[in-house]
């Protein structure tokens, strides 16, 4: 689990770094919809991708849903704005599903790479996997 932005900030970078090394990305496709539900004040990402390995190979599908909780908007009598809610406080992915099958966390295998074949502090303060 990730607790500071910077350290979110820093794995997805080094997830995104992996995955173009090992995929191309302009074979590759990603697809998204985004809806926000306003009775749980989230936003919820549906997404699927094919990824095509670099070096060949069958194509790489991944379905999930990436739930992003958003802190209250405090309203005062007359409608006007008292607080500054609206930040997304919680990223969890609810749902992974690749090449058909679901998987848990962590989700490095899901790209291909092993969990141990990240090089020696590449992760370095990023914090754990959820």
């Amino acid at each position: 689990q990730l607790s500071k932005l910077s350290s979110y900030k820093n794995a997805f970078y080094v997830m995104r770094t992996m995955i173009s090394l090992i995929y191309d990305t302009d074979r590759s496709v990603l697809q998204n919809r985004m809806v926000y539900d306003s009775t749980r004040t989230q936003i919820r990402v549906s997404f699927n991708a094919m990824l095509v390995p670099k070096l060949g190979g069958r194509p790489v599908h991944v379905d999930g849903i990436s739930v992003y909780s958003i802190d209250s908007i405090i309203r005062d009598g007359e409608g006007k704005r008292r607080d500054k809610g609206g930040k997304i406080v919680e990223h969890k992915i609810e749902k992974m599903l690749v090449n058909g099958n679901a998987i848990q966390p962590p989700y490095f295998g899901v790209f291909g790479f092993a969990q141990g074949a990240v090089p020696a502090g590449a992760l370095a303060g990023a914090g754990a996997w959820s």
